[in-house]
């Protein structure tokens, strides 16, 4: 072999390795929270009859009732007890899947999905959870005494870590306390593999929990508690405070790259009756350093998938789903936070 063929090699073989090292590098790097490359996509109503956009006669709210981000990154829709729906990145329906669910007596309004192409719904009606491949229902596991969670009215969210495992957010009727737990849904019974775990996920092992400052006749105050968890051993503490509002709750939307916390802060003004939800970062002291001037509707269906969290939003011309950290990009300059 010539020496210039040799040198070709050779630097081949460096670029390879440096590439490599960048992914690495990237990956793994603990400030950075995971994102998908699933960015922002619009489902016009003139462009989508076959969705049903509108209200559904069962409960007065909206038919669509959940979403979920598959892993080769599509987009599936929920519409109450019907059909699920798969859209690909750029908005154009692949698909259409009908469960029976009404002629099975089972309910949906809760959706996510694992790698291996399965759907998970929540049925609070019968209390349990279907699984479903895009060929038709494959198993029911019910809520009971081996889940531990036996009310499904409390559920706040699903995910599935893999195949039959769902790691479910949802609120303790015993201390009104948000707890994580994992179940295992292969069987007919939905089995809790682990104990409850306090406070709520936030990906790559790290959760959290708030706790209400409160006077001592049990009132709000201007502060509350917060403490970080990584992989359920207490990672921080920190105390976040207003100057002349009430603070009544604090949730975590993500990680900074410094370290801090993507926040909403929900307030009572200094009448008591009026709320107040502000967007903020927060540092890992608990200092305010920034308030966005994005903000929630109340219809917002939020979800949390790949370590990245998303809103599907409703509109006049039909919804829009997009990465929580669009609402923090346009931060003001005043602040009431201490």
């Amino acid at each position: 072999m010539n020496f210039e063929k040799r040198m070709l090699i050779s630097l081949s073989i460096i670029l390879l390795l440096l590439f490599s090292g960048c992914n690495q590098t990237q990956d793994t790097n603990p400030n950075e929270p995971s994102k998908v490359s699933f960015e922002s996509l619009s489902l016009l109503k003139t462009e989508h009859p076959e969705l049903d956009f509108g209200i559904s006669q069962h409960d007065g709210q909206k038919t669509i009732r959940d979403f979920a981000i598959m892993e080769d990154e599509n987009l599936l829709l929920l519409e109450l007890s019907g059909k699920v729906y798969e859209c690909s990145p750029m908005g154009e329906l692949l698909e259409s899947y009908d469960f029976g669910f009404d002629e099975k007596g089972l309910t949906a309004y809760m959706l996510t999905c694992d790698n291996q192409g399965n759907f998970y719904f929540v049925d609070g009606h019968n209390c349990l959870i279907t699984k479903a491949d895009k060929n038709g229902i494959l198993n029911t596991a019910s809520f009971g005494e081996k889940s531990i969670i036996t009310e499904p009215g409390l559920i706040k969210s699903i995910s599935a870590s893999e195949e039959n495992i769902l790691i479910i957010e949802a609120i303790s009727p015993d201390d009104y306390l948000t707890y994580t737990y994992e179940l295992d849904v292969s069987e007919d019974n939905a089995i809790s593999t682990t104990g409850p775990q306090v406070g709520i996920p936030l990906g790559n092992g790290l959760s959290y929990k708030n706790e209400l400052i409160r006077n001592e006749d049990g009132g709000l105050t201007d502060g509350i508690s917060v403490t970080i968890y990584k992989n359920g051993i207490e990672k921080n503490k920190f105390e976040v405070h207003t100057t002349n509002n009430f603070i009544a709750g604090l949730r975590i939307y993500g990680v900074t790259q410094s370290g801090g916390y993507f926040a909403r802060i929900y307030e009572f003004l200094a009448d008591g009756n009026t709320p107040q939800e502000t967007l903020v970062t927060i540092d890992e002291q608990g200092k305010v350093k920034s308030i966005y001037e994005g903000s929630f509707k109340s219809d917002d269906i939020i979800r949390g998938y790949n370590d990245s969290i998303f809103v599907l939003r409703f509109d006049s011309d039909g919804i829009i789903v997009f990465p929580v950290l669009d609402l923090f990009s346009t931060s003001k300059e005043e602040s009431w936070f201490q």
